[in-house]
């Protein structure tokens, strides 16, 4: 399979990769810092809601039905029972590092809508696109931001560096392409 020349398609890569990777990764990276992981998890699997409220109140591009709607509805209260309604009993860094995870999965709904304008691409054309666009965008500000020439990360970092890197990244985009079947599924 090879990579298109084109500048059309570059900027789509470029798009897809701003929204559904860039933002929404840094902003859980810094929620992260205040919020525990497993409240990220539950925070982050909100994104079919989110495609759904966005596909029904903006583009309109397939039925938002009853069915749909329902889920959403036991999608936000599972949500709340797990995070649990004391959490919003004082506004705090916690309290806004968990609205700043909720607006990342906003950003990956639009990115699975988003991602609707890339039919004509073959879906592993796209993730790898989309995967080469961000690194070369985040390689340069990564260098100057953290100096990994200062780091002395431990041979399990980097194991568990490269294990994420394939499985919940570049795996994951990929299942994520071949598997878009409409953004409120």
């Amino acid at each position: 399979m090879r990579l298109p020349t084109d500048a059309k398609a570059w900027k789509l890569f470029a798009q897809q990769q701003t929204i559904n990777s860039t933002i929404p990764f840094l902003m859980i990276t810094w929620g992260q810092q205040y919020v525990p992981s497993a409240i990220a998890v539950v925070l982050a699997s909100t994104t079919p809601i989110f495609g759904l409220l966005i596909t029904w109140g903006i583009t309109r591009h397939e039925p938002a039905t009853f069915l749909k709607f329902a889920g959403a509805i036991l999608g936000l209260a599972g949500t709340a029972v797990i995070i649990g309604l004391d959490a919003l009993g004082g506004l705090n860094a916690n309290i806004f590092a968990e609205i700043v995870i909720l607006l990342a999965t906003v950003s990956f709904a639009c990115a699975t809508i988003f991602g609707l304008r890339l039919s004509d691409y073959d879906p592993m054309v796209v993730a790898a696109g989309s995967l080469l666009f961000g690194g070369c965008v985040l390689l340069p500000v990564s260098l100057i931001v953290d100096h990994p020439w200062t780091l002395h990360p431990t041979p399990q970092a980097l194991i568990s560096i490269v294990t994420i890197g394939i499985f919940s990244s570049a795996f994951g985009l990929m299942l994520f392409y071949i598997a878009c079947a409409g953004s409120a599924r």
